[in-house]
């Protein structure tokens, strides 16, 4: 069985990919995770950010200026 991996670190790689960038050699030897592993939990999360239907309308019910 497979462990998953603690959301801490999970937000830690996402936030440091979208701050540095993807240099995949760097993410992979700073964080001890495997390439398809960081490529998962980055797409969910880039998922969730650009569907507003997800994340988006769930927390703001109304736009910015009415």
């Amino acid at each position: 069985m497979r462990l998953q991996l603690e959301i801490r670190k999970i937000v830690l790689v996402v936030l440091y990919r979208f701050v540095r960038g993807f240099n995949l050699k760097h993410m992979l030897d700073r964080f001890d995770i495997n390439a398809p592993t960081i490529h998962k939990y980055v797409d969910i999360v880039c998922d969730v950010l650009c569907d507003k239907g997800k994340l988006f309308d769930k927390y703001i019910s109304t736009p910015f200026g009415e």
